[in-house]
């Protein structure tokens, strides 16, 4: 793997997850409308996370946490020292997988924003009644 480069491929795959930028996935992320009676204030909360990417990045990251420490038995409790040759790439993982996240709930409130946007009014329906001319 190159320095700097995310461990595409492997058991994780976390290329999978690119196509998944803007969708909210599953397990314990949502979308809530919450409303405040006093106000007429209607509010947004939204729960997601990193998606494929993040999930396949911690998938590799913790196979090569295995691989340079054969002592660690569960997954995910890998880690890696300062010593190590993939501290600094692990690190900028991790960012990667935030700045993923915080991309991916900014794409889905832009569309929630769209959605919630005043529509210009439609046009009235043309009828094929002449008006009413005074003689």
């Amino acid at each position: 793997m190159a320095s700097g480069q995310p461990p595409w491929g492997g058991e994780g795959r976390p290329e999978r997850g690119v196509p998944q930028l803007g969708t909210l996935g599953g397990g314990n992320h949502f979308i809530e409308l919450q409303g405040n009676i006093g106000s007429d204030t209607l509010y947004v909360q939204l729960h997601s996370g990193s998606r494929g990417f993040g999930h396949g990045l911690a998938t590799n990251y913790f196979q090569l946490a295995k691989k340079e420490n054969p002592a660690i038995k569960a997954l995910d409790l890998g880690y890696f020292t300062p010593e190590s040759a993939h501290y600094r790439d692990y690190l900028n993982a991790v960012a990667a997988g935030g700045n993923f996240a915080i991309v991916n709930r900014l794409a889905m409130f832009e569309q929630i924003s769209i959605a919630r946007a005043p529509r210009a009014p439609s046009r009235p329906a043309t009828t094929t009644r002449k008006p009413d001319i005074p003689s």
